[in-house]
């Protein structure tokens, strides 16, 4: 496929800007609430592995709700997020750097732009994009320190959530709690530049390990019937979308630094999907990963 100038230029203004993305444009969030979600992602009621404490998060349209903001105890814990606002929400975990403030954090963003406030954190996994009315897990092992979530989706005005109010600072204490590394049905692969999904992913919990030099995520959208992966790219690739999204955003698990490990639950229904990356190359001329072979089709039966 050819990417011309204008192409680039679209997808770098809604994804390189932002520095990281969590996978879906406004055009997807307009089409999931037209449509309705087409898939429930794990349930409200899953447990925590191995009685991990609980970072259990309400998105609404731009901010986050917590019944608690207490400190959590460091070591793995499960990230459940419960989408009831109207359009698309994720929550990416970042971690500040030690001796980052929120404060410091958020005057980056404000003076800098979102490339000087996300020199200063670690991407640390999380729930990438549910549908509104759904619930997703997710499991990171986090150390001591300071962190925020963030919702990286775009709304209908182009804007990501997180630049109208859509973080929340949160707190990791120490000692770390003992907790078993989850037993998982396989490892999905993060590299430079390719996704591997081991065999019959869908179902389960997986390991997601990032074994590049840079950030990457696992977004997965699921195919809209009678539409295939090369549609879902050609959206993706055009200047001025006509028409929904071939696709909807199903999940997944949110960005990853560099040598790092997060688990994820699916339960997807049978059909067609695709995992892909959004996230910008830090290379010159900054492509989306997606365009640059992070594009993975797969089907659940």
């Amino acid at each position: 496929m050819k990417f011309t100038t204008t192409t680039t230029r679209r997808i770098l203004g809604g994804l390189v800007a932002l520095a990281i993305t969590g996978g879906l444009t406004a055009g997807t969030a307009a089409a999931s609430q037209r449509t309705g979600a087409t898939h429930r992602a794990a349930a409200a009621s899953t447990p925590p592995v191995g009685g991990s404490p609980v970072l259990a998060v309400t998105a609404v349209d731009d901010s986050y709700q917590m019944p608690s903001m207490s400190p959590l105890k460091a070591g793995l814990v499960t990230i459940r997020l419960r989408n009831a606002g109207t359009q698309p929400h994720q929550a990416t975990i970042v971690r500040f750097h030690d001796g980052v403030t929120f404060a410091q954090f958020a005057t980056a963003f404000a003076h800098g732009g979102s490339g000087a406030a996300m020199a200063l954190v670690d991407f640390e996994g999380g729930v990438n994009t549910v549908d509104p009315g759904t619930t997703a897990v997710a499991y990171s092992k986090l150390t001591a320190g300071n962190y925020a979530l963030l919702c990286f989706v775009q709304g209908p005005d182009g804007l990501p959530h997180a630049a109208k109010g859509m973080v929340m600072p949160f707190q990791v204490v120490g000692p770390a709690h003992s907790v078993r590394t989850p037993q998982t049905k396989g490892t999905v692969g993060l590299s430079s530049y390719k996704i591997h999904l081991p065999a019959g992913f869908g179902h389960g919990l997986y390991a997601v390990t990032n074994s590049a030099d840079e950030p990457h995520e696992l977004a997965i959208v699921k195919v809209a019937a009678g539409k295939t992966p090369n549609d879902v790219m050609n959206f993706l690739m055009e200047t001025t979308p006509s028409g929904p999204p071939p696709f909807s955003g199903v999940g997944g698990v949110a960005a990853l630094s560099p040598g790092l490990t997060s688990y994820g639950a699916a339960d997807l229904k049978p059909g067609h999907y695709v995992a892909l990356c959004f996230v910008p190359d830090d290379q010159a001329p900054h492509l989306p990963h997606f365009m640059m072979g992070m594009f993975q089709p797969f089907t659940v039966t």
